[in-house]
């Protein structure tokens, strides 16, 4: 079902979900976490993989990294961002979002 068109209502609670998420996360970054090698702040990768259901958007997620075998992986499509303390998870739910819009607009006959 990748080729079908999300509504509103389900982008809008789809982006408040990964919002909130984003802000829990916030709370379980370590000092000497980093998302990635090179990286200098307190951080962690995060990766959502999502599809669309005709019920709204099914979607999981994970966290480090995880060499492609974590329960985001069980989807398609995914949505990856590094998270920073001071982040704001209302733009990074944005981003990730926009992510989903791409691959699902690509997919569509």
């Amino acid at each position: 079902m990748a080729s079908a068109i999300p509504t509103a209502h389900h982008l809008s609670t789809f982006r408040k979900e990964i919002r909130s998420l984003l802000i829990s996360l916030k709370s379980t970054i370590h000092n000497d976490d980093r998302a990635h090698e090179g990286a200098t702040l307190p951080s962690v990768a995060v990766t959502v993989g999502a599809k669309i259901t005709p019920d709204g958007i099914d979607w999981a997620f994970q966290t480090g990294d995880n060499s492609y075998s974590g329960l985001a992986y069980f989807y398609s499509d995914w949505g990856i961002c590094d998270l920073h303390r001071r982040d704001n998870t209302t733009d990074l739910a944005r981003d990730i979002v926009e992510q989903f819009l791409d691959l699902w607009a690509q997919s569509r006959p």
